[in-house]
Order: C-alpha cells, then structure tokens, then sequence
C-alpha cells in the first residue's frame, strides 16, 4: 500500500547563473489526493527530491481562460522535445528485452519523410540532439512507460508517473510565466513575423525540416522550443501544439491547435506529475 499527504519537494532551479532552491509543499490531504491519487492516504511524511535530470520545476496556477479559471498543479516538464538520441536508447533497450511488441509500435515511420524530399530526412534519425519525429501517439505513452519504470528502477523507494501533458498544462508550461502572450515570448518583443525565435516556415524561407532542440532562446520556464521545431502530441486531446518547422505564424500561438497525426512535423514532451515515497 502507497501512502502520502504532506509532500515537500526540493528543486534546483538556475536563474542568473545561482542556484535556487525552491521548496513546495503540499499540506492538505485533499491536495495530495487531488493531485495524486485516490489510492494515498494521510500518514505525515515529509521527504525531498532534486529536479529530474533534463526536466524543469513549473508551479502550480491558474490563468483566465473565456472568463473561466483554469487550474493547473504543479509538475515537471522535458526541458526539450524528446530527441533522436533519447528515443534510440529507448528503442535499443527494448531490442535488448526483446520486446518486439512494443518495438512494431515504437519504430519511426521514416517513410512519412517521402512527402517533404528534404536533405535533413537522409539519416534524421541519427542526428541525436534532434526531435524525435514520425511516432504514433501510442508509441509515445510507450516511452512514457518506459521511463516511468526506468525511474522508479533507478530510484526503488519512489514513485513515478512519467506522462503526455494535458492541454491546460502545456499552455500553461509554454506561456513561461507570462501573465498573457499569443507566444512563448512577450509578444511586443517580435513583431516581424521574419525574426521570431523558432524554427518555422515564415515568408522568407523554404522549410528545411527540424533543427537541434535547443537552438533557440528558452522561454521564461526554461523550455525549449515550446513554438516550432516540432509540434507536440497532447494528452487528452487528439492533437498537437505549438506548431512545427512546416508552419506558419499564427501555428506557433500558444492557444493554436492542429489535429495529431503521424508526421516528421511532430514529436513530444512528456512531464512527470506525481513523485511519492514508496510504502511498502
């Protein structure tokens, strides 16, 4: 049996060039329970934990959305889209395991590249610090099971649950701590469609296919290329956010949406919602 309430997390946070520890704590059973599960119960425990390597701490809000309130808990979110590397060390382990099953699921649809004939799709998925594209949204809840066992194999007294973001939580990831943008930027700071800071498809240029996920500047979170690069499957939606390399302005807004589909314009970013001490 699992058991938590009061969960006190420690993170390391950078911000101009220090270290910053911030502590958040949830005292109140039903928080825990609203943000955990129905499983925890209330035994007092208290314990700490550093930010997962390559992920970053965003707290918890909530921003007005159609005069209604959207409420967001607090998780931890890839710093990046998932990379070619990242995913080939997934895919590797599962050949290891021999887990064909999953490795059917899992493989890249290299093929999709046909339709873009573009020099970049010659050997893409070897380029390691690149977004991982042409995967199923099956697929990506599989690498999301796989790194939550991973986790948990590495961390044995803890908890994990490694996951697809839900809407509300990547809008609210990508606005940075922005009070209100169209973009992950402020957007009174790149008026010129030409100059904003992603990889898109503007005016000036042909599309040349995904570029190294951390490229460009971070937004106000820390996160890279939350606008661009590659769109991003969604949860609890069937569809991606944030527009791509192939997109237009007005598809890198925070609030557009495009319907998901397998293609080497999208890829993901999972967050980890929930980190508990194990009770066994």
């Amino acid at each position: 049996m699992y058991a938590a309430t009061k969960i006190l997390f420690k993170f390391d946070i950078r911000k101009k060039n220090k270290t910053m520890k911030t502590k958040l704590l949830f005292a109140s059973a039903i928080v825990a329970v609203m943000f955990i599960a129905n499983a925890f119960t209330t035994n007092g425990q208290d314990f700490y934990l550093k930010t997962p390597k390559g992920y970053t701490f965003i707290p918890s809000g909530s921003r007005m959305e159609n005069g209604k309130a959207i409420a967001v808990q607090a998780f931890f979110i890839a710093s990046t889209e998932i990379t070619n590397g990242q995913y080939n060390a997934y895919l590797a382990d599962l050949k290891k395991q021999n887990n064909t099953a999953d490795y059917a699921i899992a493989n890249c649809r290299n093929e999709n590249w046909k339709s873009y004939q573009l020099p970049i799709a010659i050997n893409y998925q070897l380029l390691k610090d690149y977004p991982v594209v042409n995967i199923s949204k099956e697929a990506a809840l599989l690498y999301c099971k796989w790194l939550t066992a991973k986790l948990e194999n590495e961390n044995k007294d803890l908890i994990f649950e490694v996951r697809l973001p839900t809407k509300a939580e990547w809008e609210w990831a990508a606005l940075g701590g922005i009070g209100s943008s169209d973009y992950p930027w402020e957007s009174s700071k790149y008026t010129d469609v030409s100059r904003f800071p992603a990889q898109y498809n503007n005016t000036l240029k042909q599309p040349t296919g995904p570029c190294n996920v951390m490229q460009y500047n971070e937004n106000g979170y820390k996160l890279y290329g939350m606008a661009g690069n590659v769109a991003e499957i969604i949860g609890d939606a069937d569809m991606v956010k944030g527009g791509s390399w192939n997109s237009g302005a007005n598809e890198l807004k925070i609030y557009s949406e495009e319907l998901y589909q397998v293609s080497p314009t999208v890829g993901f970013r999972p967050i980890i919602t929930f980190i508990a001490k194990n009770k066994q």
